[in-house]
């Protein structure tokens, strides 16, 4: 061995420390930016060392994770493209270079710049198309980019691209979830109910090849949800709320799952004549919104399926009982419309089983500040309309009439 090939030799030593070193999670920032001068120098005194230059690739790519601030991750970026512009055959390099691109693509959020990293990036797979780490960084990138385009042509020709990035990368996760993302983004376009359901067997596909996948059951429900609305058949919607329940079951702690299945539950609801299928309905929404009570989707479910439920009691304690609920969650989203009506609702309801003049002018008092709240709702006007008018009836003063006289004409 000549000194020249023994000195690379401890030049490589020398690096294989540094990517030791920083891989150490208690690192610094400036023990990152002396190991990278370290490897720099490392580097700069065998340039045309492939071995040499892929350590170097390696603990910039690293150590770039630990670097948040964007500028310092563009100076990396740039590091990294010049390596992968001298050693363009290394497979190693431009896999580190593809994961620094993804990187830095985060933290941009201008269209023409994820673009031109998409760019970069499909380059990259174009030269290595078998590299699995640069084509799940392209996957992820096109849906990020997805996101941003407007056009619908264009989530289509990144929905092609992922489902060929898919197709030769079967077993990859990150390009399923991709893939996952970005077919139920693109079915909230379709209006053909065959497009709908050619798109949820792709999902259901991808939720049996991955069943531990949180973001393609995610997917998975949104889509069922979305298709259950485009169902007329009862056995249709109930097949889907079945799979929902399953979905649910297997992931409970995610909000996004228990919202899908909440809305596809009241949906369900209208559907269902028996007491007995409603109560139990009512008690799997009443068991999500308690899971998650910060969920206004699921508070909004709960709240359309109480008032459905007090249509169909008859005992007057039981529709009592569905106001309280409701004007609990009245207060605790005071901004729902969606719950403020059911809200006005339930109480319309209700007033029709009560007599009592006192209890309709406090009914009334409550219809009112929701009106008041909600002045843009047809419902909740035509609700306060009607019980001032009853209220009206049952008046005998004649001051309380003129004022009730008063008020009915201003919401006219």
């Amino acid at each position: 061995m000549n000194e020249k090939e023994y000195d690379l030799e401890q030049g490589l030593e020398e690096l294989v420390k540094l990517v030791r070193l920083s891989t150490e999670r208690q690192i610094d920032k400036a023990s990152c930016e002396a190991i990278v001068k370290k490897a720099k120098i490392i580097y700069e005194k065998y340039p045309e060392s492939e071995d040499i230059a892929l350590g170097y690739a390696i603990i910039l790519m690293i150590l770039s994770v630990k670097k948040p601030e964007l500028n310092e991750l563009k100076a990396t970026v740039d590091k990294l493209q010049a390596l992968h512009e001298h050693f363009p055959n290394s497979r190693d390099i431009a896999e580190s270079f593809a994961k620094i691109l993804f990187n830095l693509s985060l933290k941009q959020s201008g269209l023409n710049e994820q673009e031109i990293a998409a760019d970069k990036l499909q380059a990259l797979h174009e030269q290595f198309p078998d590299s699995r780490d640069i084509a799940e960084s392209f996957a992820m990138i096109l849906f990020n980019l997805s996101l941003e385009q407007s056009g619908l042509n264009e989530q289509e020709v990144a929905a092609d691209k992922l489902q060929a990035l898919h197709e030769q990368f079967p077993d990859s996760r990150d390009i399923a979830e991709s893939f996952a993302k970005i077919l139920v983004n693109l079915s909230a376009e379709q209006s053909e109910l065959n497009e709908l359901k050619a798109t949820v067997d792709k999902l259901q596909v991808l939720h049996e090849h991955f069943p531990n996948s949180r973001d393609i059951a995610e997917a998975f429900a949104m889509i069922l949800f979305n298709l259950s609305a485009e169902q007329s058949e009862l056995n249709e919607p109930e097949a889907t709320v079945e799979q929902l329940h399953a979905l649910h079951e297997d992931f409970p702690d995610s909000p996004n799952i228990a919202e899908s299945f909440a809305m596809i539950l009241v949906n369900l609801s209208v559907e269902q004549s028996e007491l007995n299928e409603l109560k139990a309905t009512v008690d799997k929404l009443q068991a999500l919104h308690e899971q998650y009570p910060d969920s206004p989707d699921i508070a909004e479910s709960f709240a359309k399926i109480l008032v459905n439920l007090s249509v169909e009691q008859s005992e007057l304690n039981e529709p009592e009982v569905a106001v309280d609920k409701l004007q609990a969650l009245h207060e605790k989203f005071p901004d729902s419309r969606y719950i403020a009506e059911s809200f006005a609702m339930i109480l319309f309801n209700l007033s029709i089983k009560k007599t009592e003049v006192r209890e309709s002018e406090a009914t009334v008092e409550k219809v009112q500040k929701l009106h008041g709240d909600f002045p843009k709702s047809e419902i909740i006007a035509f609700i306060y309309g009607v019980f001032l008018a009853s209220l009206f009836d049952h008046q005998t003063e004649v001051d309380e009439r003129l004022q009730t006289t008063e008020t009915i004409k201003k919401n006219l």
